[in-house]
């Protein structure tokens, strides 16, 4: 695999052709001025999303109207107390391979919620990557105690981490992967990706040195490391920096 200077551009070079538009439901509330949006998150597999965020983020100008709720052991959903405007749905399945429609989908989830409208029943479909796997050595001790992030957690490194990991997903957002496991060697990094898309791992040092597996230094304005998830191969490969 090749390794590249990350002030390149990061292209993405398959669009995912995964997901489906189903159902939402648009109910009015008792108030004129606010509605909400129902529904359920359902997989490819045709099982139900349980225990995923579920996000309606307001797309107009302005103050931008948020909400966010847990999907029920079925994938259903309530999103209250929202304002009149369209909203873009966001699932996100922390420690799972479904694929958040909000960085993966060739276009967008969204609903419009009119005061008055008619409830229109619809399903959001998730789909089912894969997971790419990161392993961070730390032999000298360097990267202090950052907690590991659990589900519902921010995903990803701040700004001001010693190790930033992403992938860059489709209409270029940046996803950064989650620090799901530390021990006393080093930490284990994730994110679910979609299958036979070549894609694009970026990574760099914030204050501390890395190289990769063949003892290549990373420039201090990083690299970018180039990656597919086969689905024919079910042993992906971890992907292995360590901290000097």
């Amino acid at each position: 695999m090749s390794m590249r200077i990350a002030k390149r551009a990061c292209p993405v070079a398959a669009v995912l052709a995964f997901l489906g538009f189903g159902p939402i439901v648009l109910a009015q509330t008792g108030h004129p001025s606010v509605g909400s949006i129902q529904g359920a998150a359902i997989a490819d597999t045709g099982k139900p999303v349980s225990g995923a965020w579920i996000t309606a983020t307001g797309t107009g100008s302005g103050a931008v109207a948020r909400r966010s709720t847990h999907s029920a052991r079925d994938g259903s959903f309530v999103l209250s107390n929202l304002p009149p405007g369209t909203y873009q749905l966001c699932v996100d399945a922390p420690g799972t391979s479904l694929l958040d429609p909000c960085r993966w989908a060739p276009a967008p989830v969204t609903v419009t919620l009119s005061a008055g409208q008619v409830p229109v029943t619809r399903q959001i479909q998730v789909a089912t990557g894969s997971m790419v796997h990161v392993r961070v050595n730390d032999p000298n001790k360097r990267l202090g105690a950052s907690p590991v992030q659990g589900p519902g957690q921010a995903s990803g490194q701040g700004s001001g981490a010693p190790v930033q990991l992403s992938v860059q997903a489709l209409r270029g957002i940046v996803c950064p992967l989650v620090m799901n496991a530390r021990d006393g060697a080093g930490r284990n990094y994730q994110l679910a990706v979609p299958l036979n898309v070549a894609l694009q791992l970026s990574v760099a040092g914030n204050g501390v040195q890395l190289e990769d597996e063949q003892r290549t230094a990373i420039p201090a304005q990083g690299a970018v490391k180039d990656f597919l998830q086969s689905a024919a191969d079910p042993h992906h490969k971890t992907h292995v920096f360590t901290v000097r």
